[in-house]
């Protein structure tokens, strides 16, 4: 009969480490779980953030290039306008936006901004074309502090001369 005694106390003394060691194990599993959850969350906010940001940038872009086609067709016109028109020179930190009244894109002397995101554009003459037939736009547009920032660049040339 002793020996029952001792089994039994003896198994419920491991039961308890059993369960201990599960309950330890499960809170491991658990804690890596949110953890991963966390960072899920957060990488998938900040690529609908890139994915706005390129979308911002892309934008200012293309705004560039229809300033540069408005001073062609007003050209066709009025010969002293130059396809350069309202981008000639180095512009740093500029912005774009799109004028209402006269139904344009125009360069602005601040970066924009929308929501999290600050727009900046910088326009440079190529010094390696002669008669700055070739521009340089830079488009920048950052987020969350200045911590975050997508680049775009391109050059734009009078194609048509």
């Amino acid at each position: 009969m002793k020996k029952n005694q001792n089994l039994s106390t003896s198994s419920k003394g491991q039961t308890l480490v059993e369960i201990l060691v599960a309950i330890g194990i499960t809170i491991s599993v658990l804690i890596a779980v949110f953890a991963l959850a966390g960072r899920t969350i957060n990488m998938g906010t900040l690529s609908r953030q890139k994915l706005q940001a390129i979308n911002f940038a892309q934008e200012d872009m293309e705004a560039v290039r229809n300033i540069r086609d408005t001073n062609w067709i007003k050209a066709e016109k009025d010969d002293s306008i130059s396809w350069d028109d309202n981008i000639k020179g180095d512009f740093t930190d500029y912005g774009v936006q799109y004028n209402t009244t006269s139904e344009e894109w125009e360069i602005v002397s601040n970066p924009t901004s929308y929501d999290v995101f600050t727009r900046s554009i910088d326009i440079e003459d190529d010094p390696e074309v002669d008669g700055s037939e070739k521009k340089r736009i830079t488009v920048t547009v950052s987020w969350g502090g200045g911590s975050n920032n997508i680049t775009l660049y391109e050059d734009i040339t009078n194609w048509k001369e």
